[in-house]
This record gives C-alpha cells, sequence and structure tokens, in this order.
C-alpha cells in the first residue's frame, strides 16, 4: 500500500512537473505560427534609376531609386529605425543577406493608393577620377555593375506591419542611368 501511494506521489509531481514545464517554456514555435504572415503585396516598387554620389575621396554612396506604389487602405510611413530590416537579395538563389551598408536613406511618407519616391543607399569604397568625362562615366558606371553584379535587389521588412517590400534592380536600367551627383554634405 505504502509503495502503490509512494508511486503515484511521484507520477502526480512528474505530471505537475511536466505541465509547469510545458505551460512557462518558451513559446518561439506557437508564436511563430501566431504571428501574420509578411505582406508583399501591399507595397509594390519600379526600380527609378541609381545616382553614384561622393561622400569622400576614398568612399561614394549608390543611391538606388524606386516608386513605391501604397495599395491599402491605409497611409503607410517606412522610416529607418529599429522596426526596419534592410537585407539584400542575391541573384543567384534568392537568398537573403544582411549587409550594414545598405540603408534607407530617409523616411518615405505614402498615401493610401499613391507613388512615393524613395531611395536605398549603399555606402562603399570608390577611388573618385580626378576628371570628368567619357572615362570619368565609364568609371561609374562600371562601379555601379561592380557592386550590383550578383544582387537581384534589396527587401525592406516592416516588422510593425508584417509588410514585405522588394526592390528589384534592373541592371541594363542601372547601366543606362548612372550618373554621379554632386558630394554630400553629411
Amino acid at each position: 500500500m505504502k509503495t502503490t501511494t509512494l508511486v503515484w506521489l511521484v507520477l502526480c509531481c512528474a505530471a505537475l512537473f511536466a505541465i509547469g514545464y510545458v505551460s512557462h517554456a518558451p513559446k518561439t514555435a506557437q508564436s511563430a505560427a501566431g504571428e501574420k504572415p509578411w505582406n508583399s503585396q501591399a507595397i509594390r516598387s519600379s526600380f527609378a534609376g541609381v545616382q553614384v554620389r561622393e561622400v569622400d575621396a576614398t568612399h561614394a554612396a549608390l543611391d538606388f531609386v524606386y516608386d513605391l506604389e501604397n495599395r491599402t487602405a491605409n497611409d503607410f510611413e517606412v522610416a529607418p529605425g529599429p522596426g526596419i530590416v534592410v537585407m539584400k537579395r542575391l541573384n543567384s538563389d534568392g537568398s537573403l543577406i544582411s549587409d550594414p551598408n545598405a540603408r534607407l536613406l530617409s523616411a518615405a511618407f505614402i498615401p493610401t493608393n499613391n507613388r512615393t519616391r524613395f531611395t536605398v543607399e549603399m555606402m562603399e569604397p570608390f577611388a573618385w577620377p580626378a576628371k570628368q568625362g567619357a572615362v570619368a562615366d565609364q568609371s561609374f558606371r562600371d562601379f555601379v555593375k561592380s557592386q550590383a553584379s550578383g544582387l537581384e535587389g534589396f527587401v525592406i521588412f516592416d516588422q510593425t506591419s508584417r509588410y514585405e517590400i522588394d526592390l528589384p534592380i534592373d541592371l541594363a536600367t542601372t547601366a543606362a542611368s548612372t550618373a554621379p551627383a554632386p558630394k554630400s554634405s553629411d
């Protein structure tokens, strides 16, 4: 009788421990399943061009310019900050990679059912040509091609709204629209 009572007591304690552990265990699998899926249709983009901007004598900013279209019933703002993640998408397999040199140049307000121009900036080392002209223009085009080759584009994840904004790079358009911009005042 004592043995049976002891076995039941041990089983009850084990069951209470298991229930307590499960109810207080990390809920990573449950949280992921409970979150809204990423909405990649809310904000659409089209590539508008790229500019090379002098930051200093040894660095350039590549400004990839896009037109963003808000296809939702609500105004939307995307701004640099902790809830925004900018990643590069590779051409080879569509993988996403993090790059601290890729960032939003500024905030963009997109009213419902409207379009807004928007820029993603990549800061890279670059030896600026001493003179302007055909050789310098070719240098800019080659620089853009070297930095954009291998990239399908960028993706912005807005973790608050759960919007995924795909920003493709059109290399044919990129080569044709490459232009130097005035030196940055930052």
